[in-house]
């Protein structure tokens, strides 16, 4: 190490608001541990870095005895006397050392420490730059992909679209542009380190609020959202303001007139799934009856906080479980009550169809 050393660790500073004190100290750090390792040794040693010349010390902390058990922890009384004179037996001594081909590995160390201090430091300013955009809609342009990604250009950085965060209908080509949903920050990734979905529920409650204008204003409120990415979702939502008490699901589907425009132009966003809009009741019987829609309910006893019984008609049975399970588990998942339901004659037999 030398002066040129330290004057590039000040260019560094001013360009990348990296403290060059940090980082000598983060070197020093990773030094030790390195020398520690290619040694095999704990002795106690401290490595410190000129922050003026870049001189490199190394100081060996050695206990002074009469007799040398290990010369690596201990120096005998005439030897330590030629360093510091006054120096007594139990003490303990710093002795400078000059270790061969230290100076190589202290290059190699330095130069790793600094590139990842540079990515930290790359990292910090970008999530300054997004944090105000976390929970947001992104859009960009896909510029590559490996077997478990997709790689987005957004405006001034890269992103990461995981595959498995997709839809099933998703298949993205190359310059592709792509919408989605910005999930948080990926520390551990060499391409990019914003994480994008377009199966969070997140990605959902933000076209909602894109294209129906009740929600972007904030009359209609969205209370909860259910959703299998690709296949189904449910969406809840309720309202207090007076325009919409009473038609809430037709002011985020689209009246008659428009033929459902609102909520097609936000299953344009989606591929093929499904969605639900349903309303949300305070009181959980009228909510998970609601849930089950487009199943019409008999009755709903809500056994405790967690627990719901649902008797529907012979002919809605199927209707209210759905495809493999999906409407049931929907609305459990949306209303957060695990729902048994039973048809009329089910509920005759298990003797359900009293009042309790």
């Amino acid at each position: 190490m030398n002066p040129t050393f330290i004057n590039a660790l000040s260019t560094l500073e001013q360009e990348h608001n990296i403290s060059k004190l940090h980082l000598i100290k983060a070197i020093e750090k990773a030094l030790l541990a390195s020398y520690k390792k290619k040694y095999n040794t704990d002795a106690n040693v401290e490595i410190v870095i000129d922050s003026v010349t870049g001189t490199i010390r190394i100081v060996l902390k050695k206990l002074v005895v009469d007799e040398i058990l290990d010369e690596r922890l201990e120096i005998t009384i005439d030897e330590a006397r030629s360093i510091n004179p006054i120096c007594e037996l139990d003490d303990y001594i710093e002795v400078e050392i000059e270790p061969a081909n230290f100076g190589r590995m202290a290059i190699n160390v330095a130069k790793q420490v600094i590139t990842e201090q540079i990515k930290a430091a790359q990292n910090n300013n970008l999530q300054s730059l997004y944090v105000d955009k976390d929970d947001s809609l992104m859009k960009g342009t896909i510029i590559g992909q490996d077997p478990f990604n997709y790689y987005v250009q957004l405006d001034t950085t890269e992103a990461i679209l995981p595959k498995n965060e997709t839809m099933r209908s998703d298949q993205f080509s190359l310059n592709q542009e792509v919408v989605a949903y910005m999930v948080g920050f990926e520390n551990h990734s060499k391409k990019g380190n914003i994480l994008l979905s377009r199966n969070h529920p997140g990605y959902l409650k933000k076209i909602l609020e894109l294209h129906i204008p009740g929600i972007a204003n904030g009359a209609i409120q969205i209370q909860s959202i259910a959703r299998e990415a690709g296949y189904r979702s449910k969406v809840a939502v309720t309202t207090s303001h007076p325009d919409f008490i009473g038609r809430v699901i037709e002011a985020c589907v689209g009246d008659k007139d428009s033929k459902g425009a609102l909520i097609r132009e936000v299953i344009s966003h989606l591929g093929s799934e499904k969605l639900d809009i349903i309303e949300w009741f305070e009181e959980p019987e009228q909510y998970i009856q609601s849930a089950l829609n487009p199943a019409q309910v008999i009755r709903v006893d809500v056994l405790d906080e967690e627990n719901a019984r649902v008797i529907v008609h012979e002919n809605q049975l199927t209707l209210a479980i759905g495809i493999k399970g999906q409407n049931v588990r929907l609305a459990a998942r949306l209303t957060g009550y695990k729902i048994d339901l039973y048809s009329e004659t089910s509920a005759l037999v298990a003797d359900l169809t009293h009042d309790e």
